[in-house]
């Protein structure tokens, strides 16, 4: 399963390097000789060795020795930024404006950290402050703008780039965010001439070539689109793409293809919005024929009518004799009024992705495995599933440059390059480094995921202690409100397991509490009362589980 919706950056504006926290800057009112000058000077000796823990601890020291030495606050803050401490750096900055009210950098620093929390107005608000109280201060035009940008405010964030580049002329990178701001207004042109200029600095930089290839063909420049995208593909580290083959060499057996061909007629009459454009003769239909018949997995998968359970699409693994499948979200409905061309475009891209994510099956399996078994950490785990997908991604946008692009241009169609992550510009072996949010992709879903799959295991194994103390911490992490009944559930059969009929009762209740629906809850309730001599609330309990287990086999 991929989460489109939350990697795909289309239309957004990637924060300029300058967006990030600013060095510290000692105020001239400081005087060194104050108690912590020793603590804040250690501080900075270890932010030049990029030890970021070892920096807080020596301006922890610092600010204890004199609270009102406002350079240790701010420099902490940084330190805390680095390492995406965000709502501690904010803390401490807040502490510095209160020492200095007038102190534009740790302004226009908050600002930036409120954004990178998603807190855009206090954002705005901090960095309004820092352009007012310093006009010459470049970093905090271009960090507004970069808000601005993702405030969807692009005719304004354009204005604040401009004037940043009139403080910081040789700034390539803001010529880059800019266009990206021009691109998302349809202003085509200049975005162009954007891109060209820092290309002209960074001439092998995968964003900003991908960046110009999508901008190119908006205009309708397949050429020069599919040119930049190709150069970019073979610029980006690690891009399998750069070696894609979008046909194998793979001989299949009649009845493999028909079978694809069946499923292509049956995706076709779930997903009308492909009629239009995917016929038996087309070169689209060939590729996808394979892929179903064999090519995606060494087996033939199937396609899934119903919707997907929480993305936009998703792929199933084989299990218990039914064969690999894929599902897509139903376009048709989801875009009404939309082009017959744009809403075959959004469900075409997701089938494609699809057909590569489900290759990958092996791989997650025995990710799965090891996860289960204790062999791999969380965050191995995490880690490994997100290059697996980003793998896929890659290879869906290398589709897009060989196969779909020269088809689109034949058919002089209208292609949107978001679709095909032609904005999204990765090196997978440090981009874990940017996912910081334990609530945002992929950290969810893969790390409960990772949860679930130790619980399971050591319930398996009868460890059930274990057990508890693991769906105990699940239970106390914030961001999982789904999840609650599920946890209550599992912490109430491990402690019926250990005897505990008390505590496994006040887990059923609160499953129960929480989906009134859960047949599996009033189950082991119902067991409990069994076991504490209370027949007649037992029965109760059994009776409501075989009536909702009954209507979920007539819906």
């Amino acid at each position: 399963m991929m989460r489109r919706n939350t990697l795909t950056l289309s239309c957004s504006v990637t924060a300029p390097q300058c967006c990030a926290l600013l060095i510290p800057l000692l105020l001239t009112a400081t005087v060194l000789a104050n108690p912590g000058k020793v603590a804040y000077d250690r501080g900075n000796e270890s932010i030049g060795h990029n030890d970021y823990p070892a920096a807080i601890r020596h301006f922890t020291m610092a600010v204890q020795q004199n609270p009102r030495m406002a350079d240790a606050w701010f420099s902490r803050a940084w330190a805390h930024g680095q390492m995406g401490n965000h709502q501690q750096e904010i803390a401490d900055l807040s502490q510095c404006i209160r020492l200095v009210p007038n102190y534009a950098e740790a302004h226009c620093n908050r600002g930036a950290a409120y954004a990178r929390l998603g807190r855009l107005e206090p954002a705005i608000a901090d960095l309004n402050m820092a352009v007012s109280l310093n006009p010459g201060l470049g970093v905090a035009w271009a960090t507004r703008a970069w808000v601005r940008s993702q405030r969807r405010e692009y005719k304004e964030a354009v204005a604040d780039y401009t004037q940043a580049m009139k403080l910081d002329p040789d700034d390539a990178g803001l010529y880059g965010s800019r266009a990206k701001c021009f691109q998302a207004l349809g202003d085509y042109e200049r975005a162009i001439a954007d891109f060209d200029r820092v290309l002209k600095a960074h001439p092998k930089d995968p964003e900003f070539l991908g960046s110009r290839a999508a901008a190119k063909l908006a205009k309708g420049d397949f050429a020069g689109g599919a040119t930049d995208l190709a150069a970019a593909i073979q610029a980006n580290p690690h891009d399998v793409g750069a070696k894609y083959i979008p046909w194998k060499k793979v001989d299949l057996p009649p009845e493999a293809i028909e079978h694809g061909q069946e499923q292509l007629r049956r995706m076709l009459k779930d997903r009308p919005g492909l009629a239009k454009l995917l016929t038996p003769d087309d070169v689209l239909w060939k590729w996808a024929v394979r892929r179903m018949a064999g090519e995606a997995l060494g087996e033939p998968i199937d396609w899934d009518p119903d919707p997907p359970l929480d993305s936009e699409a998703e792929h199933v693994a084989p299990s218990h004799g039914r064969r690999g499948r894929i599902r897509v979200k139903p376009y048709d409905e989801a875009m009404p009024g939309a082009a017959p061309d744009a809403v075959f475009e959004a469900l075409w891209s997701h089938i494609v992705f699809e057909l590569h994510n489900i290759g990958f099956v092996p791989r997650f399996e025995e990710l799965r495995r090891q996860a289960a078994e204790g062999r791999i950490s969380k965050r191995q785990f995490v880690e490994r599933v997100f290059h697996c997908e980003h793998e896929a991604i890659q290879q869906t946008r290398a589709f897009y440059a060989q196969v779909q692009l020269p088809w689109a241009e034949q058919r002089e169609l209208k292609t949107d390059p978001s679709l095909w992550f032609a904005d999204l510009w990765l090196d997978i072996e440090t981009a874990m480094n940017d996912f910081t949010d334990p609530h945002e992709y992929p950290w969810t879903p893969y790390s409960r995921q990772y949860d679930w799959l130790r619980v399971h295991t050591l319930v398996d194994a009868e460890k059930y202690r274990e057990a508890l103390q693991l769906l105990d911490a699940m239970l106390a992490e914030e961001g999982y409100p789904e999840a609650v009944g599920r946890v209550q559930y599992w912490i109430g059969e491990c402690r019926l397991e250990l005897d505990d009929l008390p505590g496994a009762l006040k887990a059923a209740d609160a499953a129960i509490a929480f989906d009134s629906e859960d047949a599996g809850a009033y189950e082991l309730r119902a067991e409990v009362y069994e076991k504490l001599g209370d027949a007649k609330k037992a029965a109760a309990d059994q009776a409501k589980a075989k009536q909702l287990d009954d209507a979920a086999e007539k819906d």
